[in-house]
Order: C-alpha cells, then structure tokens, then sequence
C-alpha cells in the first residue's frame, strides 16, 4: 500500500530528525 509506505517514510524522516537534532544539541551543550 501506498499510503503506508509514505507514513513509514515520513516517521523515519522524523526520527533521524529527532536525533540529529539530539545529537547536535548534545554537541553544543558539551563545549
């Protein structure tokens, strides 16, 4: 299905979003 598929894709976008931005702010934080 098509719609699942753009679903799946787009909460793993928002994933790898969520950590990178963890990842960057922890970066910041550190220094």
């Amino acid at each position: 299905m098509v719609l699942q598929e753009m679903y799946m894709r787009k909460q793993l976008l928002k994933d790898v979003a969520g950590f990178y931005q963890h990842c960057t702010s922890n970066k910041w934080n550190s220094t």
